[in-house]
């Protein structure tokens, strides 16, 4: 009972006078090709397996092959060519004259979107037989030997090392416009008094931070023009980053920091690198996600040994938090940032607080969370400064001794 029975039917060969539908054209031997794997006719009505037949028109132009042209059919095609004979083409072509160009019978040209503005055109009308007479005139100004530019050109500085003579603790700093003056440049042993000078008064509170950030611009500029880019230098580009990051001055920081990337590369082994390795991951989270592809080619330029450094990798754990939108990761890292990591990622801190409060009162629409909570998970110091942060528009509520916090009835 379980004998593979066939039917008779199927074995028979069907006539080769099959009926083809009359759509399809008939079988020819110059239509006998391979389809291409990637192709897929069209679906049409059952045929014979033996009878081949291609799609309907119009065909792929790689599917069908041409019959054999016989002689009349290749009188009408032109032979190929060869590479030197387009080439020779090609050059005939391009060297030919070119036709005269079509003037018109009137020479006053005048556009037609202008014609009922009679000002603009007289401004955009020209005659054809002035142009020549303008051109002369043209090359004529330009070309007189007392044509100056009317601005003066600025005195160039000298790029060469200059050897400081000046004895002053303090110098203002002035952006170089005139060519150096030895005896306006302090030397190395002089900085390095100058620099310790300028951490005494600022930490006797002797002198503001505009005072201070000036006085290390002028020794960043006696640094430079003197070419000094030893360990000396690395100090005074780190206490100086440290002194923006203090008083929130990302501007000097950024400048600073990027200097010290190349210096660091002319210095190695400096003892506060990984520091400011850190700082730098940190700082390109302040444009979000428009520096993701800058972040991660400085992740992947780190050496093994910047790779294990605590701080470095609390900075790439931090990034990653960033990215990945795990909020409640990212202010616990925030927390326990090392150094004066919280001060740099102060300069995003507030809109990263703001994106999570819109994402959070989405989850918690119509509960009341405890603002002590709320305040531990965002990352303030206290609840005051959480209060502080969230502002008027802030639905605060009083149960049991407790601050709740309606965040759907906020306004933030």
């Amino acid at each position: 009972p379980f004998e593979d029975v066939t039917d008779p039917k199927d074995s028979q060969t069907p006539p080769q006078s099959a009926a083809v539908p009359p759509y399809y054209p008939q079988a020819h031997p110059a239509y006998k090709v391979h389809r291409p794997p990637f192709y897929a006719p069209p679906a049409y009505p059952a045929r014979p397996a033996h009878v081949f037949q291609p799609p309907p028109p119009p065909y792929p132009p790689s599917y069908v092959q041409t019959p054999v042209m016989n002689a009349q059919q290749a009188s009408n095609h032109p032979p190929e060519q060869s590479l030197d004979d387009i080439l020779a083409k090609l050059n005939r072509q391009a060297t030919a004259q070119k036709p005269p160009q079509f003037i018109p019978s009137n020479p006053q040209f005048i556009p037609s979107n202008f014609a009922g503005n009679e000002k603009k055109r007289k401004q955009f009308s020209f005659d054809y037989n002035e142009r020549p007479a303008q051109k002369n005139k043209r090359r004529k100004r330009f070309n007189e030997p007392s044509y100056a530019p009317s601005v003066p050109s600025p005195v160039p500085v000298s790029k060469d090392p200059v050897i400081g003579l000046c004895m002053n603790l303090e110098k203002d700093y002035y952006r170089l416009t005139e060519d150096i003056d030895p005896n306006t440049i302090r030397p190395e042993y002089i900085l390095k008094k100058s620099l310790k000078h300028l951490l005494n008064q600022w930490k006797a509170g002797n002198k503001d931070y505009l005072t201070i950030c000036n006085q290390m611009k002028s020794i960043r500029q006696d640094l430079t023009v003197q070419h000094i880019r030893n360990a000396f230098s690395v100090e005074v580009y780190e206490t100086h980053a440290r002194l923006a990051l203090e008083n929130e001055d990302f501007r000097e920081f950024n400048q600073c920091q990027t200097q010290l990337r190349s210096l660091y590369e002319q210095n190695p082994y400096q003892p506060h690198e990984m520091e400011f390795v850190a700082y730098r991951l940190l700082y390109k989270l302040k444009n979000g996600t428009s520096q993701h592809a800058v972040l991660m080619h400085d992740i992947q330029e780190l050496t093994e040994q910047q790779r294990n450094s605590p701080y470095v990798k609390h900075a790439i754990e931090m990034c990653l938090a960033f990215y990945e939108n795990n909020y409640f990761h990212f202010f616990k890292l925030y927390r326990k940032a090392p150094n004066m990591g919280k001060a740099v990622i102060g300069l995003h801190l507030d809109e990263t607080r703001n994106t999570f409060l819109k994402a959070f009162t989405k989850s918690y629409p119509a509960t009341p969370v405890d603002i002590e909570w709320l305040s531990n998970l965002m990352g303030f110091d206290n609840t005051a400064q959480c209060k502080e942060f969230l502002g008027s528009g802030a639905a605060l509520l009083q149960k049991e001794n407790r601050t709740l916090i309606h965040l759907k009835n906020s306004k933030f």
